[in-house]
């Protein structure tokens, strides 16, 4: 009698357990199906985890003699560390000017105040690689397209916007360039939001072009 309420017990337990583990199989199994770009961006995958970004906004307002300007630029970045030390991806910006002052069509000045917006864009590529974990060696190779409006300068280096004598409009002209950029940098250390400074020079500078070939740049990175 003793044996068999022991029988009954024990198949009763093991039937009792089979939906739990006929469920947590489900569940494994599901976990399974998970295709590869779901497990790239979960909070867990490589990728997130091997990205950066960083970018910078540059705001600007100047004046010189009869011209004023107001400029904001933006120009994002995405790293991919290749190592821990090297990383590499893309970079864009824009920069939007505004233009106020008195103008000259060639032949005589204006009396109103002329206005001139322009748009300018740049794609590049680059490179870097973490010398120290503060110091950073970077590399880029950039293609800009710089919209700008051309001034006209008299005997007394008082400036004044270039206009167009048919249509009175403020002149805007177009220059594209090949940049490669060589320099270092500084990042701040500790946290996952740091600064950085960095100091580039522009080794395909154009020896007739007015632009100084070192540029300067300050901006913010996020998980570099």
């Amino acid at each position: 009698m003793k044996l068999r309420i022991t029988i009954i017990l024990i198949s009763f337990l093991t039937l009792s357990f089979i939906p739990t583990d006929t469920s947590a199989q489900r569940g494994r199994s599901k976990k399974k199906s998970k295709s590869s770009v779901d497990k790239a961006f979960d909070k867990d995958g490589d990728l997130l985890d091997k990205l950066w970004f960083g970018g910078m906004v540059s705001p600007g307002f100047s004046s010189n003699n009869q011209i004023s300007e107001f400029a904001i630029g933006i120009s994002p970045m995405v790293g991919y560390k290749v190592t821990e030390k090297l990383s590499i991806g893309p970079r864009i910006s824009a920069t939007y000017r505004h233009l106020r002052g008195l103008g000259f069509n060639g032949f005589s000045f204006t009396d109103d105040i002329k206005r001139g917006n322009t748009f300018s864009t740049s794609f590049a590529l680059f490179g870097r690689y973490k010398i120290l974990p503060a110091i950073f060696a970077h590399a880029e190779y950039e293609k800009s397209i710089t919209n700008y409006t051309p001034v006209f300068r008299d005997n007394f280096n008082q400036t004044f916007l270039a206009v167009d004598p048919n249509t009175d409009d403020v002149l805007v002209e177009r220059e594209i360039r090949n940049n490669a950029y060589l320099g270092l940098g500084y990042t701040s250390v500790g946290g996952i939001l740091n600064t950085e400074i960095s100091v580039l020079y522009n080794v395909l500078d154009n020896s007739q072009s007015l632009s100084i070939p070192i540029v300067f740049r300050f901006g913010l990175n996020y998980n570099f």
